[in-house]
């Protein structure tokens, strides 16, 4: 992966993993409890990633699913599928991941969508967050059946796409 697009990989997963807080928020297209009553043990999703023309894939799975908390393993794989350094675990709240979806309603549409992407067409909820004039834009595809990661991201730079993250597989677990 090269120095360009690990900064765009870390400017997405960045603006996914912290939350805005100092505005008033969207509504999210899942709440945490949502989100928990579709998770099981063994929940996977296999991500396809690209960026400047380099592709990644991102595994994640749900090992421990609890009430309030679970424990995600993600594994990085190169574009030949191979691992690239170890996999990682992470402990986190519910509220935690319906927190990754939470953006400025001013900033924010929400349309109802469809789309195709290798793992199946599912009818969406699409969000669209950019700040009037910005040269940037993100797009969130949220699977309506599927509550959790969105199937589709998109971040589009003074007009170009730069960052693509496509849902290649989804297993439900036990």
């Amino acid at each position: 992966m090269t120095q360009k697009s690990r900064l765009w990989t870390g400017l997405l997963l960045g603006f996914l993993l912290l939350p805005c807080c100092a505005q008033e928020m969207a509504e999210p297209p899942f709440s945490a409890d949502e989100i928990r009553d579709a998770t099981r043990p063994g929940r996977r999703y296999t991500f396809r990633q690209e960026s400047q023309g380099n592709v990644t894939y991102n595994l994640m799975e749900f090992l421990n699913v609890g009430e309030d908390s679970l424990l995600m393993m993600t594994t990085q794989l190169n574009g030949e599928r191979e691992p690239i350094g170890e996999p990682a675990t992470k402990p986190a709240t519910w509220a935690e991941l319906e927190s990754h979806a939470h953006f400025p309603r001013a900033h924010t549409t929400i349309e109802d969508a469809e789309i195709e992407v290798p793992a199946g067409t599912f009818a969406c909820s699409l969000y669209t967050v950019a700040e009037p004039g910005a040269v940037m834009a993100q797009r969130y595809w949220f699977a309506k059946d599927l509550p959790g990661a969105p199937v589709k991201v998109e971040v589009e730079v003074e007009e170009k796409i730069v960052f693509t993250m496509l849902l290649e597989e989804h297993r439900a677990g036990e």
